[in-house]
């Protein structure tokens, strides 16, 4: 009865409770910018949020302050008990929680938390941002042992298995909705990416030089997509790429390093830079951004959001189907050498290079809307309340 009488009031007064590894910090990568514009869209929409990273350092807490004030309550990570002690001391006065990542949602089924008092557990979203078994298989590609077929089916069955504990599933694409909804029956709403769209991005093909990769890089290439992606640019794509161009531009990577082998990459035209608070300027005066992802899953941030800054954009096509973008919107290449064609249409021909931004401006306009990105976000809140409803009816 509890939970019946709070899914009825309106989004303004609704509660949620927010867990996740690690604190939302957009300047982190690894699906942290989508975190963020999830607690983001939250506020905005409304509700009223409580956050518990499972660990948290008290910078981290500090710099959530920065970004979000008073809008959101961050709780003290500290694992396991803590998330107990949260839901034990909180749990039942939440309209519903949202778990984000597998290992989060392991954690929450293991806590056991049951409301006292005959309460009603507050309906569990699930925000699976994407099937991890894909990327695990294009990963094992790369680095074996390749996974077989029936391992493959295996490690699915267990990650949708997980997902069935949930009231509703937000996944971050489209191409995975298929695969949930083929294994579990509940509610699952595709939970995009969302961006403001620049006004009139400056400088045009002739005032930009140089190429560009953004993300988060930690970790070693055989368990990390992006150290992978930059080191696979250096060493395979960028000998091509000065065949065709020659070596007079340089390459330019921005985020958080703590990986030797990118660190061992750094060279007179490899310019690891660190983490970048601004990444406008970086933006504004490189020619192309590259996104040369072999393994990943979900809907790549980096390429949307380098789409929004009016730079054109190289990518693999398996991006480009996670996006589902085609050319001219961005250039695709998958091997080397088709990956370093695509850079050199773009980095010498000023009308290939206006066609993608144009293009990915407008994608971006149309399918990265932060009003559909909020509206979306409550509606899978909305079902997962209807899903429990009707599941304590049945």
């Amino acid at each position: 009865m509890f939970a019946d009488k709070r899914a009825e009031s309106p989004s303004s007064s609704r509660r949620i409770l927010i867990v996740d590894q690690f604190v939302p910090d957009p300047l982190l990568g690894a699906g942290l910018p989508r975190a963020y514009q999830i607690v983001s869209a939250f506020v905005d929409a409304g509700f009223e949020v409580d956050h518990y990273p499972m660990w948290s350092k008290r910078a981290e807490r500090r710099r959530m302050k920065v970004l979000f004030g008073r809008r959101v309550r961050f709780r003290r990570g500290q694992g396991r008990w803590g998330l107990w002690n949260v839901l034990r001391t909180d749990g039942a006065a939440y309209d519903a929680l949202f778990v984000s990542r597998p290992p989060t949602m392991r954690t929450l089924l293991a806590v056991g938390w049951k409301p006292r008092w005959g309460a009603r557990r507050p309906p569990l979203i699930y925000d699976a941002e994407a099937l991890f078994t894909v990327r695990e298989k294009l990963r094992r590609a790369l680095y074996p042992p390749v996974m077989s077929d029936a391992e493959y089916h295996e490690e699915l069955r267990t990650e949708l298995q997980l997902m069935s504990e949930a009231d509703a599933v937000a996944t971050a694409g489209s191409s995975d909705v298929a695969a949930i909804r083929s294994g579990v029956d509940i509610p699952t709403r595709v939970l995009p990416h969302a961006t403001v769209v620049r006004p009139d991005p400056p400088a045009g093909f002739e005032e930009r030089r140089d190429v560009l990769f953004v993300g988060r890089l930690a970790g070693p290439p055989d368990l990390t997509p992006n150290v992978d992606s930059v080191r696979y640019f250096v060493r395979e794509i960028m000998p091509a790429l000065d065949r065709l161009i020659g070596d007079e531009y340089v390459l330019r990577v921005a985020g958080m390093v703590d990986s030797p082998e990118i660190e061992a990459l750094r060279s007179d035209r490899v310019l690891v830079l660190g983490v970048v608070d601004d990444l406008r300027e970086l933006y504004d005066r490189s020619r192309v951004f590259v996104a040369p992802t072999r393994y990943s899953a979900g809907i790549p941030l980096k390429v949307t959001e380098a789409m929004n800054e009016g730079i054109p954009c190289v990518v693999t096509r398996q991006l480009a189907d996670q996006l589902e973008v085609d050319e001219p919107t961005v250039a695709i290449g998958d091997d080397a050498e088709g990956f370093a064609l695509a850079c050199a249409r773009l980095y010498r021909d000023a009308e290939q290079w206006q066609a993608a931004r144009d293009g990915a401006l407008a994608f971006v306009a149309d399918a990265c809307s932060p009003e559909v990105f909020r509206q979306r976000l409550v509606e899978v809140v909305d079902a997962a309340i209807e899903h429990a409803r009707e599941g304590r009816s049945g």
